[in-house]
């Protein structure tokens, strides 16, 4: 069984904040622009010192603090932005993405950017980002048609923000509407060539379509964008298999197993490939392995049952249908072969 995954990622588009021109804000903006987060940090904290009501600069502080992994302290920075002012609306949809991306708390995330989007002007294209924000929280509770309407508002709003494609993309990977993804990520991918997820996925939509050889292209596009993908080369591995190109196939599971050795699954579909070539005592090595580090997926047994059973060595194939059996009793196919 072929178990491909969508990727997703946290994208926080970022709002244009105001700027200073006194030698501390150039510092501090010279990393922060550079996203050199930890390093503006403490520009923006000797500027908060000297004046505890820049609201900027606790703003950005807070930003900085969010991409570096400081959430609770990102939290507490955009409430005292709040307490300056709650009419400042960056602060809002901050808090929202921090609580979504970060916490996976998406119905306070909902709330958040509603404030956000209650006080932006109805006309300006900024409405785009708490869209987006929406769109993402929406997502995060699997309210997927709901998401795809949020993302729908942030295009209308800003028709060249590549993540609110990539993220309906996402939307329509989970409703199994393949097709529609693919579109989204294309339009990604025209908007931002070098962004790897939108390819990967992409190239993951085409093998749900069995376009197998555009899917090659894309797979290839993201391991020239990302040498050590490892995902990249297992889901080319997948395709080259489906093609019935087997030694190509082995090459690339081996290189994401060198890449990422304890990827179970890939050691399973590579030992599915060596059945296929008839190689069955590597295939039982490769799904000894695979069971090694999971060892609660039915489909690793089975198959290494079969490869037991094409070497006549019957007592551990059954003990392999068995164990699938047991592991999935609905399991129709392991009983039949037991």
């Amino acid at each position: 069984m072929q178990k491909l995954f969508f990727f997703s990622l946290v994208i926080m588009p970022f709002f244009l904040i105001a700027q200073k021109n006194d030698e501390l804000y150039k510092q501090a903006l010279e990393f922060y622009d550079k996203n050199e987060y930890q390093k503006a940090i403490p520009f923006f904290e000797k500027i908060i010192t000297e004046n505890p009501d820049d609201k900027e600069a606790l703003l950005k502080s807070s930003v900085c603090k969010k991409e570096t992994g400081m959430t609770e302290q990102a939290i507490v920075g955009f409430r005292k932005c709040l307490k300056l002012d709650s009419a400042m609306y960056k602060a809002w949809y901050y808090l929202g993405a921090t609580y979504t991306d970060d916490l996976n708390k998406h119905k306070q995330a909902i709330q958040y950017f509603q404030r956000c989007i209650d006080l932006i002007p109805k006309e300006s294209p900024e409405l785009s980002f708490p869209y987006y924000g929406m769109g993402k929280a929406m997502y995060g509770n699997e309210n997927f048609k709901e998401a795809i309407d949020w993302f729908d508002k942030s295009i209308e709003k800003k028709a060249d923000f590549y993540a609110s494609y990539f993220n309906r993309g996402l939307c329509k990977d989970a409703l199994q509407d393949f097709e529609g993804a693919e579109k989204d990520y294309s339009e990604s991918i025209k908007l931002n060539p070098s962004f790897p997820d939108a390819w990967f996925n992409r190239a993951l939509c085409k093998t749900e379509l069995k376009n197998f050889k555009n899917a090659l292209k894309d797979f290839n596009k993201v391991i020239e964008l990302v040498p050590n993908h490892f995902e990249a080369y297992y889901g080319r591995a997948i395709v080259k298999s489906a093609l019935k190109q087997y030694k190509s196939a082995l090459d690339d599971f081996s290189k994401a197993i060198e890449i990422n050795p304890k990827y179970a699954d890939a050691y399973f579909e590579r030992g599915s490939a060596k059945l296929d070539m008839k190689n069955y005592e590597g295939a039982i090595e490769d799904f000894s392995k695979a069971i090694e580090m999971q060892n609660d997926d039915p489909d690793y047994y089975f198959e290494r049952g079969f490869a037991y059973f094409e070497l006549k060595d019957y007592q551990k194939s059954e003990t392999d249908f068995s164990k699938a059996i047991e592991l999935d009793t609905e399991f129709a196919e392991a009983y039949y072969e037991r």
